[in-house]
């Protein structure tokens, strides 16, 4: 069902799908994926896929039978042929909230992968995607785990989240989410059948060697006194609008 392709650049293996660049971590793309076709029952929907890159979910939803429109800040690295692109910038409020407004209502799935964490109103951003489901719809989150043992380790030993520290900022990671404050926002925001799960892979055993299979060597001893989502690059979280308002009722 799933067409990808993994190639070496120096130590890291980069992961294709069907040519396109995968900009997300190993496995991420395939569990999010499952999770819309498990929410939808296979079924042929209208996808919203937020912050596409260069395409390479759009066009893997593509292939199943899902009408996607794919929307990102960079319109040139944009490679799939299979979805309709519009370029957006999701922290410019006026130009964001056109796209929302002309898009209301609009679709069934609306998918958000590895955005939220560039985003500076993590709730207004939420609210906006929200507006772009229909009654029933459901939202679909990814972002880095703040929480897992990896992170925790960081943490401990330099009081920063990993994937949120200066060198982070070259590639846009600026807010931070924990799983509890996203459950919060989504709760908040009046989604029903909120879903929390660890996704991605840890340790990141794709590149060799890596800081990160030590970390989680030297975590072992602390790993039985822990808990919550300490597993999984990534979280992944799947909420539902619910049909009827409850201002309607």
């Amino acid at each position: 069902m799933f067409n990808s392709k993994l190639v070496f650049v120096g130590k890291k293996k980069l992961e294709y799908y069907n040519g396109i660049l995968i900009k997300a971590d190993k496995g991420l793309h395939t569990q999010v994926a499952l999770s819309i076709q498990d929410l939808v029952r296979g079924q042929p929907v209208s996808i919203l896929d937020c912050g596409a890159g260069e395409g390479a979910l759009s066009a893997r939803l593509s292939d199943l039978g899902h009408d996607v429109t794919s929307i990102d800040i960079d319109q040139e690295s944009f490679k799939c042929n299979k979805s309709k692109f519009t370029k957006i910038n999701f922290d410019d409020p006026f130009e964001f909230d056109h796209f929302v407004k002309t898009n209301n209502n609009k679709f069934d799935v609306v998918l958000s992968t590895e955005v939220i964490e560039h985003i500076e109103d993590q709730w207004g951003y939420v609210r906006q995607l929200r507006k772009m489901l229909k009654p029933g719809g459901f939202l679909v989150i990814t972002t880095p785990n703040t929480t897992s043992y990896l992170s925790r380790f960081d943490f401990l030993r330099k009081g920063q989240f990993q994937s949120f520290n200066d060198h982070a900022l070259s590639y846009g990671h600026i807010s931070p989410i924990s799983p509890w404050e996203l459950n919060l926002i989504l709760s908040k925001t009046k989604f029903e059948n909120i879903l929390i799960k660890s996704a991605g892979t840890l340790p990141l055993l794709y590149v060799v060697p890596t800081r990160e299979i030590i970390k989680s060597i030297l975590m072992l001893l602390l790993r039985p006194f822990m808990s919550g989502f300490i597993n999984g690059w990534c979280i992944l979280a799947t909420a539902q609008k619910p049909l009827i308002e409850k201002s309607e009722l």
